[in-house]
């Protein structure tokens, strides 16, 4: 199946699609993540994309985040270029409390873990929007999730401090004056990250 050409055709498609169509279509746009060919990986992105605009229906779209984010959970990606694909796919999904919470749950975690820097700065940005549903809509994130925000916001290695800091500083940003109680509970247990941060580079400041 050519994914570039399916991700030229579905923007001009005016109708939703039907659940059976939507995961039939779903499977190739996953699968060409991982092609060491740029233009298909580029197509795979642009297909998923065209996808998620064409459906509203929740099952689908906690389907979809589920798929996408189970190579990267069991470390059985093809590689950094296979991530940064199925990072910006993740981008692309529209926030929803169900969906948001889970991609926030999982991803989190991953982002941790993440040494490619461009694959790194890309889920940073492609969860913030996430965060920021779940804050808006009051939803407690887990505190395992929380956790990890705050343990690496403190991390040692540079990259992965400026991916979380980067992450939270423009999530509590976005939220304006949305402040809900789980927005404040989120905030004030990232308070001594906050306050850690600032003596770290003192401390160092070449590096």
């Amino acid at each position: 199946m050519d994914v570039v050409v399916i991700a030229d055709f579905l923007p001009g498609y005016a109708h939703p699609l039907t659940s059976e169509t939507f995961r039939k279509l779903l499977t190739p746009a996953l699968n060409n993540a991982k092609s060491s060919n740029a233009v298909v990986r580029t197509g795979s992105v642009a297909l998923f994309k065209a996808l998620v605009r064409l459906t509203a229906d929740a099952a689908d779209l906690e389907h979809t985040a589920t798929e996408l984010l189970a190579l990267p959970k069991s470390g059985k990606t093809a590689g950094p270029d296979h991530r940064v694909s199925l990072f910006t796919m993740l981008g692309a999904m529209p926030s929803s409390e169900a969906v948001s919470t889970t991609i926030v749950k999982t991803a989190l975690p991953l982002l941790a873990k993440e040494t490619h820097d461009a694959a790194m700065s890309i889920l940073a940005d492609s969860l913030t929007p996430h965060v920021v549903c779940c804050l808006k809509a009051e939803t407690t994130l887990p505190n395992d999730a929380v956790s990890v925000a705050a343990k690496e916001m403190t991390s040692a290695k540079p990259a992965v401090r400026r991916a979380f800091c980067s992450l939270v500083g423009s999530a509590l940003w976005e939220l304006d004056d949305a402040l809900s109680p789980a927005a404040v509970s989120f905030a004030q247990a990232l308070v001594p990250a906050f306050e850690t941060n600032p003596k770290t580079i003192s401390a160092n400041p070449l590096n």
